[in-house]
């Protein structure tokens, strides 16, 4: 049992019966969105925030940050700990079906998955010496710009990326990522793990990626290559490459819909390389949650072919397979919403005490007078960040100017910058 001095709060009783096993604390319950309307139970937490400080463990789904965001509001920032669970899918036993979003709550974690939130959410564990936090210049709103991470085109997909990565909720905030990514720097955050992403080399501000890695106590990358992350990690997982392992289904829509396979075309070059999901499933194992991927990759490949007609030895054989017309006519669309039309406005995000209109939200950072907004791209010859580093490829991006900066014809009048100019 692991003694703990904060108190912690969780949506209900499955998840407080399933926490009160592993840890000995006070254990509060928000009877999900009824601490909305029950200011006295609101008032609870804020007392035993004052008292013992308060740790916020809800679900990783949308209605779990919605009840986050609740407590965020009314509890000063100061006496708050923030524990996130990952996204995890399934259902649990006591369960006829899964939830809205199909993701396992608080109450379907194992115990070392527990832990291991609470920890890197910083709590007090009462028998234990408390870790050595080391402070460094902490990274701001304007360094997840700088990143591509927010404010930018692709920004939300590179967030989602790396919150993958980190094995937190794809609906955390910015304002929370930012949270996690300083905690590596002061010590609360202890391992990270990087799947074909070179950071070190291929970010933004690789200086601070650098130290921030430095200072975790495990590092692991899973790659190709040994790039610049693998290089600053402590553990290398070596994956085989696209032409030695088989992928999941590609499904191609259009005028025409298609299904496409990539299979391997060589034979292992290098024994001790896995595939990606031989990786992931390894470590699924060795976590103690090896249960929840009780498949293979052929296995997933051919439930998916299923739903659309066909098989894994069909596709195989074929390599791609033309699926059946859809029937689609033209005419006035209708959407999943309560007017069937497109809608700028939702009475259920509203009912969450939130804005229920779409509006304009101004960028985090934005360029003071003769400064400019650098919007970022992908070059077609580049692999992500995975191939930066490879001088070959960066030839050939200044041999047919892949480089090159474009702005308007004014700005670069008023300027004096002609074509050809190198800028800085």
């Amino acid at each position: 049992m692991l003694h703990i001095q904060e108190a912690i709060v969780v949506e209900g009783r499955y998840d407080k019966n399933t926490l009160s096993q592993l840890v000995d604390t006070l254990i509060l319950e928000t009877g999900g969105f009824q601490i909305f309307k029950d200011p006295e139970k609101m008032a609870l937490l804020q007392r035993a925030a004052q008292r013992r400080g308060l740790i916020v463990l809800t679900d990783s789904d949308g209605a779990g940050f919605v009840i986050r965001n609740r407590i965020k509001g009314t509890v000063p920032a100061r006496l708050l700990k923030h524990a996130y669970i990952p996204d995890v899918y399934g259902k649990e036993r006591r369960k006829r079906k899964a939830g809205k979003e199909g993701k396992l709550g608080v109450e379907g974690m194992p115990p070392s998955v527990l832990e291991d939130v609470l920890r890197r959410a910083g709590a007090t564990f009462l028998e234990e010496s408390a870790p050595e936090r080391r402070r460094g210049p902490a990274l701001t709103k304007a360094d997840l710009f700088a990143a591509g991470l927010s404010g930018g085109p692709g920004s939300a997909e590179k967030r989602q990326a790396l919150l993958k990565q980190l094995e937190l909720p794809e609906h955390m905030s910015t304002n929370a990522l930012l949270a996690v990514l300083n905690g590596c720097n002061d010590g609360t955050v202890q391992g990270v793990f990087f799947y074909n992403s070179n950071a070190v080399q291929g970010y933004a501000q690789p200086a601070k990626w650098r130290e921030a890695l430095a200072k975790a106590k495990l590092v692991v990358t899973i790659d190709v290559q040994m790039s610049e992350t693998a290089l600053a990690s402590d553990y290398v997982l070596p994956e085989c490459t696209v032409l030695e392992r088989m992928e999941l289904p590609e499904f191609i829509g259009g005028k025409k819909h298609y299904v496409a396979l990539r299979t391997p075309v060589i034979d292992r070059v290098h024994p001790e390389t896995k595939s990606c999901d031989e990786i992931f499933v390894g470590l699924a194992e060795a976590c103690g949650v090896g249960q929840y991927f009780p498949f293979t990759v052929e296995e997933l490949a051919d439930a998916q072919l299923a739903t659309v007609g066909t098989s894994l030895d069909a596709v195989r054989e074929a390599g791609i397979v033309e699926l059946a017309d859809p029937g689609f006519e033209f005419g006035t669309p209708t959407f999943k919403t309560p007017t069937e039309k497109f809608q700028f406005t939702s009475a259920k995000v509203a009912e969450a005490g939130l804005n229920p209109v779409i509006g304009y939200v101004p960028r985090l950072v934005e360029p003071a007078a003769g400064e400019f907004s650098l919007i970022g791209g992908k070059q077609g010859i580049h692999s992500h960040t995975m191939t930066l580093n490879l001088e070959a490829l960066n030839a050939i991006s200044r041999e047919y100017q892949l480089e090159r900066l474009w702005m308007a014809a004014s700005d670069a009048a008023e300027l004096g910058i002609a074509d050809g100019d190198t800028v800085e």
